[in-house]
């Protein structure tokens, strides 16, 4: 579908789309999993927690991992 002959005897792979086309949707992935990510999280349930005067362990590395998703966007 996307092949077609290089003069050399192989063929090549055309690309499906441009490439700025290829780089939105990695950042369309990234972004959809970082937001999958967050919303796994649990902050709800730590916020409650918090607020009851508990912090529950665990609870600075899931902060920990949510800062270092979002900066990474």
């Amino acid at each position: 579908m996307f092949q077609k002959k290089n003069g050399k005897g192989g063929t090549l792979t055309d690309v499906p789309m441009a490439a700025a086309e290829l780089t939105e949707a990695a950042a369309i992935g990234q972004v959809v999993g970082a937001i999958s990510f967050l919303d796994g999280a649990g902050f709800h349930g730590l916020d409650t927690a918090i607020a009851g005067g508990e912090i529950p362990s665990g609870s600075i590395g899931k902060v920990k991992q949510a800062a270092a998703i979002t900066a990474a966007l």
